[in-house]
């Protein structure tokens, strides 16, 4: 996660002049990894810290993250609960 704000510390230190449209993409794509990013932390720290010692855990589906080739072969979060 913080190499993603280097990248956007450095998109804007390069191109001060791109559009607007141009620089709400970059910043809107960054801002959906950072709360993917926040979402998979939630859901480890629920699964492995509060469920500790419940085996059951694993079978229970909660927050989704699946994969999906169009987004650069990142992991997108499905939320369900």
């Amino acid at each position: 996660m913080a190499l993603h704000a280097k990248y956007i510390d450095l998109y804007h230190l390069a191109f001060p002049k791109d559009r607007v449209y141009m620089k709400c993409l970059v910043y809107g794509i960054y801002f959906l990894e950072f709360v993917q990013s926040v979402l998979i932390v939630e859901t480890g720290f629920r699964t492995f810290v509060t469920s500790y010692g419940d085996v059951q855990v694993f079978n229970r589906i909660e927050t989704v993250f699946e994969r999906s080739d169009t987004y650069g072969n990142r992991y997108v979060p499905f939320c369900r609960t």
